[in-house]
């Protein structure tokens, strides 16, 4: 594949990186609605009930903090830090699960941000005290929140790739990007796991011979860890796009970036300026409830305006690819 490159490089078609952005917004521009999901679903976060399990975490400062011959300073730390914890996730609300970070779906609302005392009072609080219902629900949760997030991805991919709105196809379609997307996600854990168990033992044997070859050995998995997800992070964008299987996302990801990189590197970085960047002009407008609405819907735009431009950028060049190896494959042939 790596024949690939000189005739690529060679290509002055492909748009940049700044007219690629450029292209994700026209295209949210020309169909507003895209943006429908993640606005309703902050409104909810918002002014909706709230999914709480704080008589769970309450019971943790009931449990001692530390073990017993602790001394006195690492005990007291131990107790603050339990409380912080307990604190924090006491007001965190379970509904937030339904707007998956993790796709890159575009929220304002979080744990214990923007209230809304000035439309109702106090939002209405559920709680849940047992166990087992809240490990349920907030399965749950989960699921239906990379379902949701898979639906949102659909449409705009349908945007992307087809100019066009089909729903029906769209609800056939996003079961099977949503099993795909779990067993990604299944498949990463496995992989930390196998990975992580031995990597912590020899950071813990590293850590005895001198605590500076941990810190380089956690610093090399580290920037490894920061590889692996720089390769992978046109991977949604495959499988939405594409319409491809894992494996398949896996290596057209990798292969975008691999015959690609000054640009995908450019993009990326980019992309996460302007998707770190915006949101802190927008808690400006967080001070006033009526600025809320405001803030949601820029975030929503911003946000999807870049995941737009992501699937094309990644569009562009995964054709170009295809292209190439085909016009390789027939002049290999003799065509």
């Amino acid at each position: 594949m790596s024949s690939f490159i000189p005739e690529m490089a060679q290509d002055e078609r492909l748009t940049g990186v700044i007219d690629t952005i450029s292209d994700g917004y026209r295209t949210l521009n020309r169909k507003p609605w895209l943006v429908a999901i993640p606005v309703l679903l902050d409104l909810y976060l918002w002014l909706g009930p709230r999914l709480t399990a704080s008589p769970l975490f309450q019971r943790l400062s009931i449990f001692p903090a530390s073990p017993v011959g602790l001394p006195p300073e690492q005990a007291r730390a131990l107790q603050q830090l339990q409380e912080a914890v307990a604190k924090s996730a006491s007001g965190f609300n379970l509904f937030t699960l339904l707007s998956p970070g993790l796709l890159g779906v575009p929220s304002m609302v979080g744990p214990g941000t923007l209230s809304a005392s000035f439309a109702n009072g106090m939002p209405w609080i559920f709680s849940v005290s047992s166990n087992l219902v809240f490990l349920w629900l907030f399965g749950l949760l989960v699921f239906a929140g990379l379902l949701l997030g898979c639906f949102y991805l659909g449409l705009i991919a349908q945007a992307v790739r087809d100019g066009g709105l089909d729903v029906g196809r769209l609800l056939r379609r996003v079961w099977l990007y949503w099993a795909r997307l779990l067993f990604f996600l299944a498949l990463a854990m496995t992989t930390l796991f196998v990975l992580g168990m031995p990597l912590l033992l020899l950071l813990g044997l590293a850590s005895l011979v001198s605590p500076h070859l941990a810190s380089l050995l956690l610093g090399i998995a580290w920037v490894a860890t920061l590889w692996v997800a720089f390769y992978l992070y046109f991977f949604v964008d495959a499988l939405v796009v594409s319409e491809v299987g894992v494996f398949r996302a896996i290596w057209s990801s990798v292969m975008v970036i691999h015959h690609h990189f000054p640009s995908s590197f450019g993009f990326i970085i980019l992309s996460i300026l302007i998707g770190l960047g915006l949101p802190l002009a927008w808690q400006l407008l967080l001070g006033s409830p009526w600025g809320v609405p405001i803030a949601i819907v820029g975030n929503a735009y911003v946000g999807t305006g870049l995941i737009a431009a992501s699937m094309i950028f990644y569009r562009d060049r995964y054709v170009r690819i295809q292209a190439t190896a085909a016009r390789l494959k027939n002049l290999s042939m003799g065509k």
